[in-house]
């Protein structure tokens, strides 16, 4: 069983496997092509032994839209949607180094290990076998990717760098969305990796780009509609926004807490975006291309720290978490980005919209490890193209200050979250320190909002394993007998 991501060089109606009467060597010429693929692709194969079935499971690159994996009970369960598994659970337990990580906030070791002991990441290029007993995964990883090393010998002139630039990011785009696309969605925050793409998006087809945003409240939304406003009349986009404070995160009506189905890693602003993305289908937008995965453009993280309720628990976890979680091997579009991918494409394909990071290419990220890491994670070279198109200004705000408005506006309908928590229950979270950190937020210190509200999202989580997992439902009969 095949499922490949369409590529524009290479239409599926003409290599698509189909159905028919193959011999063992045919099979295993046809599975070992199958990587070959230049695009996302997620392959099964089920073979016959004499000891019982095997099953093979392997994927592509991209983690456009990477699989989450369980066994259990000779059961082999996969769903891109992490929660859809949470009735295979048998303990909501969390594993304290990815707590650790997620409360710090700052990069995490991209691995196929997760916070729950009992599902697994299809990491990109990963190939999995589960065969007898049936009780476990046995994951064979690539081998690393070496990145070329940086150099400006070849672009020391920055005009013909941004000419190279702006075709690998064309081809990029035109490899994975169709020409023949009526309409194509651009995620566009008003940032400069969202706001280049939109430029280059709408010259290079013949499709109608309709670009989806949020404002973040106050000042930060101000500047962002500016700036969204200008690339949109620029680039002749059909221009949808929303502000973030319309649809309040973490509120008791909100959809993540009517349902319960949190994942660990949600984002703030996921509720929002969710009504822009059923905007897009409404607009028959069903490819999104985002900036999200544009990490090697970005800044260096800084160092990240627990905030000051993490447990002692956590916090050796924490301190020990390089040899506690294996990282996945290198790859050439490099470890952030994939997480970003595996953390975030959820948000997208629930609604069935087909994510896409153009940053996130081969031919983006070649061209990256060629040119000086200043001329990409200062961002002169993404605003040399604004300039090209009569845009001399970016955005002036950090993603520090961006997190902390939306997290102070969230954690205003969410004081009741913490009432009984489990996460203190369970000792990730020192509850008098938290209790000291949400005093110290009431008062207006909003240095560990951030953190505050990932450890709403975590209580969220972690109640919504609970409420799912097949353990609860083994207790709920175990009281009805």
């Amino acid at each position: 069983m095949l499922v490949r991501e369409r590529h524009q060089d290479y239409p599926t109606e003409q290599n698509a496997l189909g159905v028919e009467e193959c011999t063992d060597h045919e099979i295993d010429q046809q599975w070992s092509s199958i990587s070959d693929w230049p695009l996302d692709f997620l392959a099964i194969l089920i073979a016959r032994q004499e000891e019982g079935p095997t099953v093979e499971v392997k994927c592509g690159r991209w983690g456009a839209a990477p699989v989450f994996l369980n066994v259990r009970d000779c059961e082999l369960h996969g769903d891109w949607n992490v929660t859809n598994l949470y009735r295979h659970l048998l303990s909501s337990e969390l594993d304290p180094a990815f707590v650790g990580q997620y409360l710090a906030g700052g990069p995490a070791i991209y691995s196929s290990q997760t916070i729950f002991s009992e599902i697994r990441l299809l990491t990109e290029r990963a190939h999995v076998l589960w065969d007898v007993p049936y009780d476990r995964l046995t994951f064979a990883f690539p081998a690393p990717e070496v990145q070329e090393p940086e150099t400006n010998d070849e672009f020391s002139d920055k005009e013909e760098a941004l000419s190279q630039f702006q075709r690998a990011l064309r081809k990029s785009l035109l490899s994975r969305v169709s020409v023949n696309e009526d309409v194509v969605g651009i995620e566009l925050d008003g940032d400069l990796q969202s706001s280049v793409i939109a430029l280059v998006a709408a010259d290079a087809g013949a499709w109608e780009v309709h670009s989806y945003g949020l404002l973040a409240p106050g000042r930060l939304g101000a500047i962002q509609a500016e700036m969204r406003q200008a690339i949109a009349r620029t680039a002749g986009l059909v221009d949808h926004e929303t502000l973030y404070s319309n649809y309040t995160p973490l509120h008791p009506e909100s959809d993540r807490r009517r349902t319960m189905a949190v994942k660990p890693w949600s984002v703030l602003w996921d509720d929002a975006w969710g009504v822009l993305l059923e905007q897009a289908k409404t607009d028959r937008a069903m490819t999104m291309l985002t900036p999200r995965m544009a990490d090697a453009w970005n800044e260096e993280p800084a160092a990240s720290s627990l905030p000051s309720f993490a447990s002692e628990r956590v916090r050796e976890a924490y301190a020990e978490r390089e040899s506690l979680i294996a990282p996945a091997p290198s790859s050439l579009m490099g470890a952030r980005a994939m997480q970003r991918g595996a953390d975030e494409a959820m948000s997208y394909l629930k609604h069935g919209i087909w994510p896409v990071s153009p940053f996130c290419s081969p031919e983006v990220c070649q061209f990256a490890a060629r040119i000086p890491a200043e001329w990409r994670q200062s961002g002169s070279l993404l605003r040399s193209s604004l300039v090209n198109h009569g845009l001399g200004w970016a955005p002036s705000f950090t993603k520090e200050e961006t997190r902390e408005s939306l997290a102070d506006f969230a954690l205003k309908n969410a004081k009741d979250v913490f009432e009984d928590s489990r996460l203190v229950a369970c000792g990730y979270i020192d509850g008098d320190r938290l209790r000291e950190s949400l005093e110290r937020y009431n008062e207006g210190d909003l240095s560990e909002a951030a953190a505050l509200s990932r450890a709403t999202i975590l209580e969220l989580a972690i109640r919504s394993v609970e409420s799912r997992s097949r353990g609860a439902y083994m207790n709920q009969v175990a009281e009805q007998m």
